[in-house]
């Protein structure tokens, strides 16, 4: 489906709460999308009757020569055309895939893992909990996995490099600050590998309680202070140092 990039306007229109899945009508009209993942103008509505053909559910016209982009919380200018295809902008990926393995999120300037589980997928010997060999390990281990990239005993998973972290809670929640539906669906989608629905680590440390630690499920991308003796994944991140 051809879609025409628009020149973006940064205007403060406000961003639509709650999340938006197919068939959703979390911002009181019809959500559809396409099978790669872009929001599209629905057919008909959820009671089955016509929609307007002129406006697209995601955008409503301003009656200024602004639409508001219900999806992104921005504004856009109409072309002279004022038609539906003009006002439907190409999303450009967030992510950006290297040859080494890792994925740059052009929005955070983080480096990330492709593989969001190395420890079950190439090291599964290091999983001590519960020996389920699934990647999921206490806060403590997550920090010796992380420490054992570094100084290159799991090479296979440091993509050359020696400067690799946990990343803290607001760095985890930038992952999912823009998927909708499931997370782990949307970063799939996104070109990631191994990606689990379960609760990741954050290196962020209960200021109130040493014993737990902040994590975020990439199932849902709800938050959770959990004890650290718990089993979760680990997914460690960098930033462009140049360090190996």
């Amino acid at each position: 489906m051809i879609r025409f990039l628009l020149c973006l306007i940064l205007l403060a229109a406000p961003a639509a709460a709650g999340a938006r899945t197919a068939g959703d009508q979390s911002i009181g009209r019809t959500a559809c999308y396409d099978d790669n993942g872009f929001m599209i103008a629905c057919p008909v509505d959820l009671n089955g009757e016509e929609m307007d053909r002129d406006i697209p559910s995601r955008f409503i016209d301003n009656g200024d020569d602004t639409v508001s982009d219900q999806l992104l919380g921005m504004a856009w200018f109409k072309d002279e055309k004022n038609s539906i295809r003009a006002w439907a902008a190409k999303v450009e990926p967030r992510f950006i895939a290297r040859d080494d393995n890792t994925m740059v999120d052009i929005d955070t300037g983080l480096i990330w893992l492709r593989d969001a589980n190395c420890i079950a997928s190439t090291y599964p010997g290091f999983d001590r909990v519960e020996r389920e060999e699934d990647g999921r390990v206490s806060w403590r281990q997550a920090r010796v996995f992380i420490a054992r990239l570094n100084d290159s005993g799991y090479f296979r998973c440091n993509a050359g490099y020696t400067d690799w972290r946990l990343p803290s809670l607001d760095e985890l929640l930038s992952l999912v600050a823009d998927s909708v539906g499931p997370v782990k669906e949307s970063l799939l989608q996104q070109g990631f590998a191994n990606v689990a629905p379960v609760y990741y680590w954050s290196s962020t440390q209960n200021l109130l309680n040493i014993y737990f630690a902040w994590a975020v499920s990439l199932q849902n991308g709800r938050v959770a202070n959990l004890p650290k003796s718990m089993g979760l994944n680990v997914w460690p991140v960098r930033e462009e140092s140049g360090k190996r």
